[in-house]
């Protein structure tokens, strides 16, 4: 997995490449010129030998060579790719969740400036979470790459019930001490969901999701919180709201081989 930008994973900062599960797809291309070291050597050190069996030696060296190139190749035509994508700035001064408040300006800048980084990808379908702001990047996307949208209710943010939308300073008058990373395991936003069910919202979605998508490459629009589960699951490590393991910015592009 790489992501299309900068970032900082909390323990490390990144800039490029923060997030890499290598299954050598390109980097095993780099053997190349070990193996063309190897013809070399065993020619020369054949040169002594009879000749039939330096061609032998060699012959066998070549017929290998050409398997695992090919095994290369098939690998890299096998190549999927999911493009995770973050939504733009939305209003600060709001909490997010299941918000019905769409992009701000600036988020809207940070969309346009982005989409430039999926064109050429090979992308031919776009799923997009269905709230507003999700919404509203993918179409800025769609509408640049001339691709469809299928909207992903499962994919939305944590469902902070009666917060959702909700001024940052109203909130603190009436749900002091009420935030993400001070819930506990099982505890609910005031009607909304726990970390818990959240998580296990996104696990079943993303699995489904990796099974329907099919032999092409594609987009998906989410947030910030879906896409750490996404990242933490791909990567093994274990989920925790008490922390986040992987700062996603906004309109932030994550590439994931599948």
């Amino acid at each position: 997995m790489q992501n299309l930008g900068s970032c900082s994973t909390g323990q490390e900062q990144c800039t490029s490449e923060p997030f890499v599960k290598n299954k050598g797809r390109v980097s095993s291309w780099r053997w190349y010129p070990a193996f063309c070291a190897i013809w070399r050597i065993l020619g020369r050190s054949l040169r002594t030998q009879e000749k039939g069996q330096a061609l032998t030696y060699r012959g066998v060296l070549f017929l290998a060579g050409v398997i695992y190139l090919a095994q290369q190749i098939e690998i890299c035509r096998g190549a999927i790719m999911i493009y995770l994508m973050r939504h733009g700035a939305d209003p600060s001064e709001r909490y997010g969740g299941w918000s019905a408040y769409g992009l701000t300006e600036k988020g809207r800048e940070q969309v346009h400036s982005a989409k430039g980084n999926l064109y050429n990808k090979g992308i031919t379908q776009i799923y997009s979470s269905d709230l507003v702001r999700a919404k509203e990047t993918a179409e800025i996307v769609a509408n640049s790459l001339s691709l469809e949208i299928t909207y992903l209710p499962q994919f939305r943010e944590s469902n902070n019930g009666l917060l959702a939308g909700m001024l940052k300073t109203e909130a603190a008058e009436k749900y002091p001490g009420m935030y993400w990373n001070a819930l506990g395991w099982t505890e609910t936003w005031p009607k909304g969901e726990s970390p818990e069910q959240f998580f296990h919202r996104i696990q079943s979605a993303w699995y489904e999701f990796k099974k329907q998508v099919g032999k092409s490459n594609v987009l998906l629009v989410s947030h910030g919180g879906v896409m750490n589960i996404i990242l933490c699951l791909e990567n093994g490590i274990p989920y925790t709201n008490k922390e986040t393991r992987f700062q996603i910015k906004e309109a932030e592009i994550v590439q994931m081989d599948i």
